[in-house]
Order: C-alpha cells, then structure tokens, then sequence
C-alpha cells in the first residue's frame, strides 16, 4: 500500500475527517507532499492561528460562566515523570496534527490553526509550559496528558501508528531563555531534510497556563462541536471556510445576475432584430433561438387546427418550421391570441403570412410591407403609408401587402411586383388554404415557377379574385378550379400552361375578367369554353392555340363584353354581324387569325368602341363606308388582308383616329384619300395600297403624327416641302415609289426624324439637307446612292444613282427591291396608350363586381 493510501486510511487522518463533518466542513483532501527539500508552502508562524485578543476576552468571559459549572481540583507536577518520545514517533504525530486544514491558507490545504493544535487537550488538563524552552514543537495529538483527580501525573495515551509524511515543516525553533530548565534539545534530519528534536521532554511542549485556558475552552466537548470549545474550535474552521464559500456565493449570485441580463437582452435583441428583419432583407431565425416549450405549444396548437402538414412543423429549414419558431420566440400578438378563444383564425392566418414570407423569397423581396414586425398586427403588414406605392392597377385605393375585414380577417393580399418566387414545387404554400375570408390574391408579376397552385382551389367560399399572370407556371390547369365558383377574376396569363383547357371552367358563372393569354399552348373550343359565361367583361385569350368559330350565338351571349382578345390563335369561320353591335365592347382584337369572309356591313352607329385591330386575316371584300359610324374609334388596323375596291371616304370623317392602318391590301389604284380632318392621327400606314398620284400637301397638317409609312406604291413628284413642318414625326418611309427631285432644305429642322427610308425612288442631287444638318441625326438612313463625293467612286455608281449620299447609313441599288422592306409595323402595338386593360389588366380586377352587386344586376 503506497504512502497516500496508508496517509488516506490512517486512524487519525479519519478521526479529522469525521471533525471536519460534524463542523459541516467539506471534506478533506488527501495529498502527499513533493520531494523538495524546500517547504513550499513558506512559513506561517503558529500565533497568527491564535485568536485574537479581542476573541480571548470573550473566551475569558465564557471560562467563569464555564467553571462555574465544572470545578476542578486536581493539578499536574510538571516536574515528574518526565518521558521522552521516539523522534520517529514525534514526527508522525505532528503530520497527523498538521495534515487538517487549507481553510486559512489558499495555498496549503493542511494550514495548521489553533483549533487543531490544541483539540486534543483533555478539558480537564492543567499542563503548562516552562518559561524557557523550546515551543517550536507544538502539543501533540496522540498524547492527552489527563490528570485523575487526586492530582497524579497525566498518563500517556496509547501511541498510534504513524500516518503517512509531512505536509508542512515545522518552525524554526525558538532560542531557549537564559534562565530556562531542560534539556536541550538536539537535532537530527529526517529522510525529508526537516529538523526536529531527537528526544523531548512532555514539558517543554506544553502550553502556558494562558494558552491552557484557551484550550480549555477549545476542548470543553470534545470533538463533537457541540459546547462552547467544540462551537469555538467549529467558529476557527469555518472562518474561512466560509469566507470562501461566502466569496463563492456572491460570485455565483453575480454570475446568475450577469446570465439572466445577458439572455434578457439576447430575447430583446432578438426580438428586435426579427421585427425589423424583413426590412433589412433577411430572416432572423435561427434554429437554437427559441424556447422548446413555447415551440411546442405552438406546433401543438396548429396540428390540433390542422394548419399545416405535421412533418413542415419538425423539418428544420422548413418555411412552416420557421414561420411556428417566429410565433414562439417573439410574435407579440401570437403570445396573446393562443390563450383566447375565438382567436384561432387569425393566429393561423398570422402563421400562414409568416410561411408565405419564408416560403417564397421574403428577404428579397422589393417591397418589404412590414412583414414580420413582430409589434404590428398582420392587418397593417402593407404600404398604406406609402402612396407611391401601388400594383399599378389605375386604382389609388388599391395597395400591397395585406388588407383585412372589419372582423380583422385577411380579406386581401396584393403582393404583385415584389420579387416573389415560387413556394417549393408548390406555387404558393398548401397553408393558403387557412384563409376563410380572403377575397383577393394579387401575386402577379413575380418569379413565382412550379405547377398551378392546387390548395388555391381550396378557397371556394370567398376568393374573387385571383391573380397569377407573369409568372413562370407551368402544367396544365386542374380540373379543380372548376370548384372556385365564387370567382369573378381569373388571371394565368404569360405563364407556361399546356394542354386543354379544363371544360368545367364553364362552371364558373360569376367570371367577369378571364385571362389565359400568352401561354402559347393551351388548347380548346372557345364556344364551348366560354360561351356559357355571359357575365364576362374582359377576356383575354391571345397567343394560344384556341380554336372554334366567332358565330352570332356566341357574340349574342356576350353582352356584357368590354374587351376581348383572342389575337394569335386558330379562330375560324367568318365574322359574325353582331361583333360591332355589342353594347359595351370597347376593344375587339380578332388580329392574327384564320377569320374569312367579309366585314361586316350592317354597321350601326357606335360610341363605345374604340379599339379594333382585324389584321392578318383572310378577309375580302370592300371597307364598308359605314365603319365610319364607329364615331369614337381611336385604334383601326385592316392590314395583311386580302380587301378589294378602294378606301372609302367616309374613313376621312372618324376624326378620333389615331392609329390608321390598311397597309398590304388588294386595293384598286386610286388617290390617297383626305385625311385632314384626322388631326389627333398619330400613325398612318397606308404601305402597298395601290395609291397613286403626288403626295398631299395637307399631310403637313397633321402636326401630331410620329409615323407615316406610304411606301410601295406609285407616287410620283418630288417630296412636299411642307413636310418639313411635321416637327413630331419619327419615321418617315416613302421607299419604293416614283419620287424624283432632290430633298427638301425644310426637312433639315426635322429634330425628332429618327428613320428615314427614301430608297427606291430617282432622287437627285445630294443629301445636303440630312447630312449638314446639326438638328437631324437619324440612326437610320437608307436611299439609292453612292455614300461618298469621291469622283471615282461617283463614276463607278452613276450607272444606277445621281444622288449622292454622305450620311446615309444604307445605300441600296435600283434592282435590290428587299433592301429597306422592314416591317416597321410588325412590333408595333399601340393598344397601351390608349388606357386599356390588356397590357397588365390594369384596373381589371377591381372593375369586376362583387358577388352582392351581381344579385343586384342580373345578368339578362
């Protein structure tokens, strides 16, 4: 057994242990000392473990209260039976005395105190030391000199067996009086190197009478600490046992205090940080910053609503995940609205925007609408404040973000243009469906891809209005929506739809905007689509590959039509007599079809409609002179058809015109009709008309025209100088005529003649005009000509030009009719200017009526 085991199981280290306990002491570490022979703990002089002076007064005090009750008469001769002790034996009682405490001493955890130096004095003893002598030897443990009471010398004890080495060396001994008694003590080295006496006499260790007093005291009930020497000597030990511990306290307390600011300001930080996240573009949560058992009331409260799917809730990274963290950790009204009743649909709608947010690129988005404040009630997470900020829709009222019923219900969400994507494989999230009231949804505009968004056919009670269009979706349209009967607005346009249109679309009666345009390939009959929807008011069908035929059935059944466009699809058969009699149809763009037949001429007079683009079709015949009853039509486009005879006067007097086309027709030749009375005209095609005769000088007149295109046709003369005056015109083209002359000085103040197209003719002279101009700088110039005043190369091209051009950005030869034969008109579609509803459906969603207007105004 090594020596720390032997020092650890020894009888008196035990009996230490055991004191220590019953004082309440921790208990005591068992370490053996380093093999220096240096003491590494210093010297610490036994009287600064005395008590003070002021603790032996009061000790004093005690003593006469003490002797009062426990008077003794028995003495001790000091002077007989003088024993020596073996200094090996010495030696192991001292460690045992010495091997106790640390509680003074932060350095040595076997400090030697008073308490333990003298707690094995008998209380009954009367020992004291001589004057002189040497006290470096302290009284020794194993050795409780016990005087009987007829006054016999104090008996030895049985010596114990020595336990282990010495933790601490002794003092330095203390010179000996001049007059003291004794023998002297002589000195030896003990395997360790420390000095201590080879033999010594019992009473030149023992105590003054002072100190037996003391002792006395310390040692009146034993060990035990239950009297007034075992409470003193218990007062000595925790002295400073428990100014550490009481140090330890105050730091833990200061440590707790210090925890408890620092989380309270993390939850502050936090929660500030997530109600302003959405406006610095970023989400704040992170998956360690929320408590499990909020959390958990939260998951557990949207499972028993069935708000979302059970596993979004456990999937970290999830939108649904995230969206139920923001609740738990720093929603303000979510903390509220879990413990009242009747407040469960707004805290799942509250969740269901926080999804969408995360879901669907909340960071990112343009406009952040005060999504997630944390402070702010769902139904003011919208630019209400910000008049600049709208859908574009023609409606001031109208705003982004969320909106809600006067019973605090999301009613509306508008979050068109702001940058969302779509939500996973979804388009928006399976939790939309959590909206009871919701009327609206405006996503339109966004980068929103994936399949039609199946869980919207959900909301069959209350949605109006949907819209989708500008996106990237893709599939083919669920035959579910055929369910969402309480719809008056439905825009998928300009998405990537396929195949045929579900029929069960016929279902939904109260439509009044239907949008399926520039998909490119959806298919279906557009009568049997669509005829049964008699409360249409805005359809638009362009760019797909529908089908059928515009018949008097269908026409009579659309009464209530606004503006119609099914451009760029396969329509057939001929036009129907009505299409120009419908009440309210203000648009009508039948352009790019597989329409024959002729125009229709039972014309009566019109003052709604103001668009009709009829371009690109097969139609034949004569204009009917009485188109010109369309008193209010702004938007006339005939071009690309096959129609006969001449244009009819009558076109002259529609003096709301701004946009005329009859360009690639099959025209008798004839005059170019006067339009002078068209003075808001701003384009005029009148390409490949069989026009002949001079240019009219009254086209000067027209002082707001930006495009005149008289190209391919049989005018001769030289170009008007009056048409200098034209100071808005943009294009100019007159190519492929007869015009002969030079160009005139009048057009070099043309400073907005961006394209000038003059190949084709016999010009003379040069283009002196154009080029030495310092106003007219057309990006594109073309004419018959030779592009320098070189005289050789003026040689060379005199064969096939006499006009010399310097500026021109394209010279073309007299057998090169395809040079400049451009379609300037092929990409040109004015229908924006004039506030219509195709481009965007702009103020579509909110002109359709709601279901109680509908019941007010039956559909006849």
């Amino acid at each position: 057994m090594g020596k720390q085991a032997k020092f650890a199981n020894s009888e008196s280290f035990q009996r230490l242990v055991a004191r220590r306990k019953a004082c309440g002491l921790e208990e005591l570490p068992v370490e053996l000392p380093n093999n220096n022979n240096e003491d590494p703990y210093g010297d610490h002089p036994f009287d600064e473990d005395l008590p003070s002076d002021e603790e032996k007064e009061n000790v004093e005090q005690e003593l006469q209260i003490h002797n009062h009750h426990h008077h003794h008469s028995s003495s001790v001769n000091l002077n007989k039976d003088k024993e020596t002790v073996p200094q090996n034996e010495l030696f192991d009682v001292y460690v045992a005395n010495n091997a106790d405490d640390d509680d003074y001493d932060d350095e040595s955890p076997y400090h030697h105190d008073a308490a333990l130096i003298l707690d094995e004095l008998s209380p009954t003893s009367a020992l004291d030391f001589p004057e002189t002598g040497d006290r470096s030897l302290p009284v020794f443990r194993d050795f409780d000199h016990v005087a009987d009471s007829k006054g016999g010398a104090a008996q030895p004890k049985k010596q114990k067996k020595p336990m282990g080495t010495l933790k601490r060396p002794f003092r330095k001994a203390e010179p000996p009086n001049d007059s003291g008694s004794g023998s002297a003590n002589q000195s030896s080295s003990s395997s360790f190197g420390w000095k201590y006496p080879t033999t010594t006499a019992i009473h030149d260790q023992l105590p003054s009478v002072e100190e037996v007093k003391t002792m006395i005291l310390y040692n009146n009930s034993g060990s035990g600490g239950g009297g007034l020497g075992g409470r003193f000597r218990c007062q000595l030990l925790r002295k400073a046992s428990w100014s550490r511990e009481m140090w330890k306290a105050v730091f833990s307390v200061f440590f707790v205090v210090l925890l408890l600011t620092m989380l309270v300001w993390s939850h502050s930080t936090g929660r500030s940080s997530v109600m302003t996240q959405s406006d610095e573009g970023g989400d704040g949560i992170l998956e360690n910053h929320y408590d499990p058992i909020r959390l958990k009331r939260v998951t557990d409260y949207l499972k028993n609503f069935h708000a979302t799917e059970e596993l979004s809730l456990q999937i970290s990274g999830k939108p649904q995940r995230k969206a139920a963290i923001f609740l738990a950790m720093s929603d303000i009204y979510s903390e509220e609205w879990i413990d009242q009743p009747k407040m469960e649909q707004r805290f799942l709608e509250r969740f269901t925007l926080i999804t969408m947010y995360y879901g669907m690129n909340g960071p990112q988005w343009e406009q952040s609408l005060h999504f997630l404040n944390s402070t702010m009630d769902h139904c003011d997470w919208n630019d209400d404040d910000d008049a600049n900020v709208s859908t574009n829709s023609g409606d001031s009222s109208i705003r982004m973000g969320v909106e809600c019923d006067p019973h605090g219900l999301v009613s509306k969400i508008d979050l068109g243009y702001n940058n969302l994507t779509e939500f996973g494989a979804e388009t928006v999230p399976f939790e939309i469906k959590n909206f009871k009231a919701l009327e609206s949804l405006q996503l339109h505009n966004n980068g929103i891809s994936g399949y039609f968004p199946s869980s919207v056919t959900h909301l069959t009670n209350k949605l109006k209005s949907l819209h989708l269009q500008y996106n990237a979706i893709q599939g083919k349209i669920p035959e579910s929506i055929g369910r969402m009967m309480a719809l008056t607005s439905l825009g998928l346009g300009s998405n990537k739809l396929t195949g045929e249109i579900p029929s069960n679309l016929s279902n939904l009666l109260n439509l009044r905007l239907l949008g399926l345009d520039n998909n490119g390939n959806l298919m279906g009959d557009v009568k049997q689509l669509f005829g049964n929807l008699k409360g249409l008011q805005f359809l638009y069908l362009e760019n797909n590959l529908l089908g059928g035929a515009l018949d008097d059935d269908l026409v009579s059944n659309w009464k209530r039509m606004i503006e119609m466009d099914l451009s760029h699809n396969l329509i057939l058969g001929t036009l129907s007599n009505g299409v120009f009699d419908m009440p309210n149809l203000q648009v009508l763009d039948l352009s790019v079809n597989l329409i024959d037949g002729s125009l229709p001429h039972d014309i009566f007079e019109n003052l709604v409609l103001e668009y009709v683009d009829l371009s690109q079709n097969s139609l034949h015949g004569e204009i009917p002179f009485k188109t010109a009853l369309l008193w209010n039509l702004k938007h006339l486009d005939l071009s690309s058809n096959a129609l006969t005879s001449t244009i009819p006067d009558t076109i002259g007097n529609m003096s709301n015109l701004k946009y005329l086309s009859t360009r690639g027709n099959n025209f008798d030749q004839h005059s170019m009709v006067d339009l002078r009375r068209l003075v808001d005209l701003k384009a005029l095609s009148m390409n490949e008309n069989n026009l002949s005769g001079t240019i009219p000088t009254w086209l000067s007149q027209l002082e707001n025209l930006e495009v005149l295109d008289l190209a391919n046709n049989f005018f001769t003369g030289s170009i008007p100088s009056p048409i200098g005056a034209m100071q808005d015109l943009n294009v100019l083209v007159l190519s492929a005529n007869f015009l002969t002359g030079t160009i005139p000085n009048t057009m070099s103040v043309m400073t907005n003649l961006d394209v000038l197209l003059l190949d084709g003719n016999r010009l003379e002279g040069d283009a002196a005009a154009i080029c030495s101009s310092t106003n007219v700088k057309p990006s594109t110039f073309a004419s018959n000509c030779h592009p320098s005043d070189d005289a050789a190369d003026a040689a060379a091209a005199e064969s096939s030009s006499n006009f010399t051009c310097t500026c021109c950005t394209q010279c073309c030869t007299e057998d090169d009719a395809s040079c400049t034969d451009f379609a300037w008109f092929n990409t040109y579609d004015p229908s924006s200017q004039y506030g219509f509803v195709q481009p965007t459906y702009n103020g579509g969603a909110n002109r359709a009526p709601s279901l109680g207007d509908l019941k007010a105004d039956p559909i006849p």
